[in-house]
């Protein structure tokens, strides 16, 4: 999946501010400096779950840039050519409910770029009722596991 941070270019002016930060990653100094280090962190933090998606899928992150065009083009291009692998187990052992990861190498051929996903889980995922329900049941343990530590 690739990802796109419609922002453009964030430039928070962070500069001097590292300068300013003591051992604990705490900014010290004016609040000049306190801003700029919180607003790096959140863009950062608002970035993060753009980057994680494109990773754990295969896809890209294109933040931090005012091309939106060349990422666009970018992510068309790279999506426009592509396989398509397949795997079946041979036996029921080999289906467990559990994460299967992805490795995938070309040989030979340096020119070209696998872009694959780390893996995938082997079971169906649960319907949206079923989810509310698994849900619910969790949050009812942990209420009674609550109260029988107070």
């Amino acid at each position: 999946m690739y990802s796109l941070d419609v922002r453009g270019l964030a430039v928070v002016g962070a500069g001097d501010v590292m300068n300013n930060v003591t051992s604990t990653g705490r900014p010290e100094g004016n609040d000049e400096a306190t801003i700029l280090s919180y607003t790096t962190r959140a863009l950062a933090a608002n970035q993060e779950p753009l980057r994680m998606i494109a990773e754990n899928t295969g896809g890209r992150a294109f933040v931090n840039t005012n091309s939106l065009e060349t990422s666009l083009t970018k992510g068309i291009k790279e999506t426009s050519v592509y396989y398509l692998a397949a795997w079946r187990p041979e036996i029921a052992e080999q289906s467990k409910n559990k994460f299967r990861q992805v490795e995938v190498r070309v040989i030979g051929r340096p020119d070209l770029n696998v872009q694959v996903r780390r893996g995938y889980y082997d079971v169906a995922p649960p319907t949206p009722a079923a989810a509310k329900t698994e849900i619910r049941r969790r949050r009812a343990l942990q209420r009674r596991r609550n109260l029988k530590t107070t």
